[in-house]
């Protein structure tokens, strides 16, 4: 029992409301709670959340064994195409080789490819 003098009636009575709007609310949450804990266990026990994760791990599978061979295929293609400049550059060297032999030490000054050794800053 609450007594108050009549001047305060208009405000007691809208603390008493607001108490009672916040205990249903309180309550309205305490009965969602269960029938939600009881939605989550359902669908998480459910067919359909079973499939759902199965297709996510099976995508997330797929995904990394396509990354994995395309790291391989990069891998493979540098690797050759390396090979394929090693040869040039050792073939091009033979040719200078070749040349120098025949006319001296002339070439040294171009160099068009940096294999012969030469600084490159001379045209700094």
């Amino acid at each position: 029992v609450w007594v108050c003098s009549f001047p305060n009636v208009q405000f007691l009575a809208q603390i008493l409301r607001e108490m009672l709007i916040n205990i249903n609310n309180v309550k309205l949450q305490n009965n969602n709670r269960g029938e939600k804990k009881e939605m989550l266990y359902n669908y998480f026990a459910s067919n359909k959340f079973k499939h759902t994760i199965a297709t996510v791990i099976e995508t997330y599978s797929s995904m990394q064994e396509q990354l994995n061979a395309e790291k391989r295929a990069f891998h493979k293609q540098w690797k050759k195409r390396e090979e394929q400049i090693n040869s040039v550059q050792e073939n091009m060297l033979g040719v200078i080789g070749s040349i120098e032999g025949i006319v001296g030490n002339q070439l040294t000054s171009d160099d068009p490819f940096g294999l012969l050794g030469g600084d490159e800053d001379d045209d700094e």
